[in-house]
């Protein structure tokens, strides 16, 4: 095996490293609320869309993700807004993700990760089209759960990004819409 999967996959282990590194150092010293007000509600949508690229829903940072789509709610952002402007961001995040798993972990996946990868590929490849779309739509739009797992092992599955991105943009609209409407009715 030639050394220049390991040094991508290297490489692309080192990008998530210093994103999840970011994101944490931003949250610790300035604060999602700090954040809001520095930049102003006026500018929420655009807020959305960089704590959705740089927390998402990330296993380390879904708590401050939606935690600021109910802020943003409840100061009077359109719920619709803030769908489209999250969306974009987790999704690319995602996208990251998918590559990671696409380019990197087949390289680097052995012992049980292999199997369960070679496993869940083998499951999926019985699936029709339609099924594996809305298992990833349902996935991401009702559940709280990171979507970095997901998109990794779809792309260690070679799954058709024509297929992938779409759903996880539908869920992750889907997910933010929904919590954008229940952030309406608490009180801040």
């Amino acid at each position: 095996m030639s050394r220049h999967p390991r040094l991508r996959a290297l490489f692309i282990a080192a990008l998530l490293v210093a994103k999840v590194a970011l994101w944490t150092w931003l949250l610790t010293t300035i604060g999602a609320e700090r954040m809001v007000a520095w930049i102003g509600v006026e500018n929420g949508y655009l807020v959305m869309f960089f704590i959705a690229f740089f927390g998402g829903l990330s296993t380390f940072t879904s708590v401050t993700y939606f935690a600021t789509v109910i802020t943003l709610a409840a100061a009077g952002l359109n719920p619709v807004g803030l769908a489209f402007a999250s969306s974009a961001g987790v999704t690319i995040g995602d996208a990251i993700f998918y590559y990671i798993g696409y380019y990197g972990l087949r390289e680097v996946a052995t012992g049980r990760v292999g199997r369960f990868v070679v496993f869940v590929t083998r499951w999926l490849e019985k699936k029709p089209r339609a099924g594996i779309f809305m298992f990833i739509y349902s996935y991401a739009a009702f559940t709280p759960l990171p979507n970095d797992v997901l998109a990794i092992l779809l792309g260690a599955m070679r799954q058709p990004i024509w297929l992938v991105l779409p759903a996880l943009v539908l869920g992750n609209a889907t997910l933010t819409y929904l919590t954008a409407n229940l952030g309406g009715f608490l009180p801040l």
